[in-house]
């Protein structure tokens, strides 16, 4: 049931190990960045994005680990299409232990829809929002 759900979503769907390697990486988050999905798997945003923008995703990752809370941004990903604008949530996943394990993440394309632009990414827009809303672009 779980795959089905995830292999039929239109919203990204994925999961990351506690090392950030991609362990789930459904059909939708792979349209949005333009890799096919089993080509995800075993690897880190580093091996999928360009460095500035694999670090952003890095320091959204570390946020949602360090606070062990959910987070929700805004954020702008290169495509094979031009770029794209998405909103992330991101929830932390643990062990049965409490442990930190990773974690998990649902990505809505809304490229067009807020007024998104298709632009490149600007280099430091969107620093001092609220904890909880960032824009990471």
């Amino acid at each position: 049931m779980l795959e089905a759900i995830t292999n039929t979503s239109d919203d990204a769907i994925f999961a990351k190990d506690a090392d950030g390697r991609y362990i789930l990486f459904n059909p939708a988050a792979a349209r949005i960045i333009g890799v096919a999905a089993l080509a995800a798997i075993g690897h880190d945003d580093r091996d999928l994005f360009p460095a500035d923008v694999a670090e952003r995703i890095l320091i959204a990752d570390r946020e949602v680990t360090a606070t062990d809370s959910p987070q929700r941004y805004e954020e702008v990903l290169p495509s094979q299409d031009g770029n794209r604008d998405v909103e992330v949530t991101k929830v932390p996943l643990h062990d049965r232990n409490g442990k930190s394990a990773g974690l998990f993440g649902i990505a809505r394309d809304v490229t067009g829809a807020q007024g998104g632009s298709g632009r490149p990414a600007q280099a430091g827009a969107g620093r001092g929002t609220k904890p909880g809303k960032h824009r990471h672009h």
